[in-house]
C-alpha cells in the first residue's frame, strides 16, 4: 500500500525523461523510530540540462519538515549541480522546493534528520515532481518501506473452546485408554503478534509458551496444545517474550470420551465398573482365522469349534482392534478349515451355528466360504443357523473353507455378550 502523494500539488502529466530522479539511500525503517536521519539524492537526467524547482513531498505520519534546527531539519548537503538551493518552504504543507541547474548527470543530496518515522508499517512514497513551465513528476521517486516494530502484544485464537476434562474419574488404566489421543480432548492455540502501535507482526507461535490456569499460569499446555484441567471456564495464557495474550477454555465433561483398551468391552454402559468384559476370541480378520485344522471325510470329518463375541457404544483404542464394526459395536470372529477331500469324498457342506446369551439371538449372520461359493445364513429367534449343501462338489480337494460368524444389528438394538458355538461335517 502506498501512502503519502503529492494531493496538494496540481495535477500532473506522466514522469518524464527530462525530470531527473531522487533516490532514498536507506529504503526501510521501523515504525515509530525517532531520531533518523534520511538522506534523498536527486540526479538530474543523463541528456539534458534541467532547471526549475524540485519539489518532495513527505507522506503524512512522519515528522514535519521544517529548514529550522530539530526535528524534521532539512539541509542542503552537498552538489554537483551549478544551483541546488532550498527555497522557503511551509512545514504545515510537507513540502520541501529546492531551486536547480544541473547539468546532465548532475546531483543534489538532501538530509531531513531528527524524524520520527510513520507508526503504520507500509510502503510509503516521498512524491518528487520537478516545477517548470509545468508540473512533471520525476521519472523515480523515493520509496520507503516501513516494517513493525518490537512484539509488544499477542492475540490468542480461538478466543474460546471447550475441550475434554483432564481427569480420570478414579477408574484404573488397564481397561480403558488414556483421552490424550483424541482430538477433543486438546484445543490447539495460535498466537499473533502485534507491535505497540497494533501493526501485525505474524503468527508467532512456535516461540510461544501457552499455559492453563484460574488467575495464573498453572499447567504447562503441550506446545499450543492445551486442555482443561478441570470443569469450567480457565484461562490461556500466552507469553512470547514481555508480550502476553489471553484466550479461554472450558472444561466440558460432556464431550469426555470414556474408551476401551483393545478386546476390552463396556457391556453394561457404565463407567464406574470400566470396560468390565473381555472378549476372548481374537481372530477378528481373515488373515488372522482360527484354524481348525485337517478335516477331510476319510477320517475326521467333524467341525467343532467356539468362541465369543461381544458388543458396545465405546471408542476401542491402545490397541486399536482390526476388523471392529463401529455399527455394530463388535468384530466377526473367523475360522479356518483345511479340507484335505479324498478318492470317496463327496465334498459337500453340513454345518451349523448357535448363538447363545443374546438379547436378540437373530442378530447374527453365519458364513461359509469355499474355493467355488460363498453361503450365508441369518440366526433364527432361537441363535441357530444352518448351512447345508447335500450335493456333491461344494469345494476342491485341499482347499480352504472360512467360517465367519458376525452381529449384524446395529448399537441402537443394545450391546451383546454372546458365545458361539459351530458343529457339523464336511463329506
Amino acid at each position: 500500500m502506498l501512502v503519502g502523494s503529492l494531493a496538494a500539488l496540481p495535477a500532473i502529466a506522466g514522469a518524464s525523461s527530462g525530470t531527473g530522479s531522487m533516490k532514498a539511500t536507506t529504503t526501510s525503517e521501523i515504525a515509530g523510530s525517532t531520531g533518523v536521519k534520511m538522506t534523498f539524492v536527486y540526479s538530474a537526467p543523463k541528456t539534458n540540462k534541467t532547471s526549475g524547482v524540485v519539489l518532495l513531498k513527505v507522506p503524512t505520519g512522519w515528522t514535519a519538515p521544517t529548514s529550522k534546527a530539530g526535528a524534521g531539519h532539512v539541509v542542503i548537503l552537498r552538489q554537483t549541480c551549478a544551483t541546488a538551493t532550498l527555497e522557503t518552504f511551509s512545514p504545515a504543507k510537507r513540502i520541501v522546493p529546492v531551486k536547480i541547474a544541473c547539468n546532465a548527470t548532475k546531483t543534489f543530496t538532501l538530509t531531513y534528520s531528527g524524524v520520527a518515522v510513520a507508526q503504520k508499517a507500509a510502503s510509503y512514497t516521498f512524491g518528487a515532481t520537478l516545477k517548470a513551465a509545468t508540473y512533471k513528476p520525476l521519472t523515480s521517486s523515493p520509496r520507503v518501506t516501513v516494517g513493525p516494530a518490537a512484539l509488544a502484544t499477542l492475540t490468542v485464537t480461538p478466543a474460546n473452546a471447550s475441550t475434554q476434562t483432564d481427569y480420570t474419574d478414579g477408574l484404573g488404566t488397564d481397561d480403558y485408554t488414556s483421552r490424550s489421543g483424541y482430538p477433543d480432548y486438546y484445543a490447539a492455540y495460535r498466537a499473533t503478534g502485534f507491535d505497540k502501535y497494533g501493526n501485525p507482526i505474524g503468527n508467532v507461535t512456535s516461540h510461544t509458551t501457552f499455559s492453563v490456569g484460574e488467575t495464573d499460569p498453572e499447567a504447562p499446555c503441550s506446545g499450543d496444545n492445551c486442555q482443561a484441567f478441570q470443569s469450567g471456564p480457565l484461562n490461556v495464557f500466552a507469553v512470547d517474550g514481555a508480550a502476553k495474550g489471553q484466550a479461554v477454555i472450558t472444561g466440558d465433561p460432556s464431550l469426555d470420551l470414556f474408551s476401551c483398551r483393545g478386546l476390552n468391552f463396556d457391556v453394561n454402559d457404565n463407567e464406574s465398573d470400566g470396560c468390565e468384559v473381555t472378549q476372548t476370541s481374537t481372530s477378528t480378520t481373515q488373515s488372522t482365522a482360527d484354524s481348525l485344522g485337517m478335516i477331510s471325510c476319510n477320517g475326521v470329518n467333524t467341525v467343532s469349534a467356539s468362541g465369543d463375541i461381544v458388543s458396545d457404544g465405546r471408542v476401542h483404542q491402545e490397541p486399536s482392534v482390526v476388523g471392529f464394526d463401529t455399527q455394530t459395536g463388535s468384530t466377526p470372529i473367523w475360522f479356518s478349515i483345511d479340507a484335505t477331500g479324498g478318492t470317496f469324498c463327496e465334498d459337500t457342506l453340513n454345518l451349523k451355528l448357535q448363538v447363545s446369551g443374546s438379547r436378540i439371538p437373530s442378530c447374527y449372520q453365519f458364513s461359509v466360504m469355499t474355493d467355488k461359493e460363498m453361503y450365508t445364513a441369518q440366526t433364527d429367534a432361537t441363535g441357530a443357523a444352518s448351512i447345508v449343501e447335500p450335493s456333491s462338489g461344494q469345494y476342491n480337494d485341499n482347499s480352504t473353507i472360512l467360517l465367519d460368524v458376525q452381529r449384524t444389528c446395529t448399537l441402537t438394538q443394545g450391546s451383546d455378550n454372546v458365545t458361539i458355538a459351530i458343529s457339523g461335517d464336511i463329506g
